[in-house]
C-alpha cells in the first residue's frame, strides 16, 4: 500500500487484519472529527427554529459552525496544537450549550425543544472532550517516551 492509498484512520493491514501503526495507537481524532461535523450540522438545522431563544447573536452562531468544520477538517494525527485545541473547543462547548440549557429549563413549555438540543449538544461536545483528551494523553505519553 503506497502513501497516497492510504489515510490516517485505516493504514497499517496486516495479515488480513486492520491495525493502526505504533504512531496512530491513541489518536481518536476522527471521532472528534466526526462529532464536530455533526454538532456543526444540528446547529444548522435547529438555529432557524430556535431563533427567537438564543441571547447571542445568530451571526455568532454561524462563526461557530464555519470554525468548527474548518476544526473538524484540520484534525489530524500529526499535529498536537488540534489536538490541545479540540480540548479547549471541547470545554468551551460543553459550558456553553449547558449554560444555555440550564437557562431554558422549565421556563415555557416553548423551550423544551431549545433544552434538549442543548443537551444533547453538550453530550456531544463532552463525548468530544473524551476523545480529545485520550488523543491528548497518547500524544503526552509519546512524548515521555511510553507508547
Amino acid at each position: 500500500m503506497n502513501n497516497f492509498e492510504s489515510s490516517s484512520s485505516d493504514t497499517g493491514r496486516e495479515a488480513g487484519v486492520w491495525k493502526r501503526p505504533h504512531h496512530l495507537l491513541h489518536y481518536y481524532g476522527d471521532n472528534v472529527r466526526k462529532i464536530f461535523f455533526a454538532i456543526a450540522v444540528i446547529t444548522l438545522i435547529t438555529l432557524p427554529f430556535f431563533k427567537d431563544f438564543i441571547r447571542t447573536p445568530v451571526s455568532n452562531y454561524i462563526v461557530a459552525m464555519i470554525f468548527l468544520g474548518l476544526v473538524a477538517g484540520f484534525t489530524n494525527p500529526e499535529h498536537r496544537w488540534v489536538a490541545l485545541l479540540n480540548v479547549v473547543i471541547s470545554i468551551y462547548g460543553i459550558l456553553f450549550f449547558e449554560l444555555e440549557a440550564i437557562s431554558a429549563f422549565g421556563f415555557y413549555e416553548q423551550q423544551i425543544w431549545y433544552f434538549w438540543t442543548n443537551q444533547l449538544l453538550a453530550f456531544l461536545f463532552l463525548t468530544a472532550l473524551y476523545y480529545s483528551a485520550k488523543t491528548e494523553r497518547g500524544k503526552w505519553f509519546r512524548k515521555m517516551g511510553n507508547p
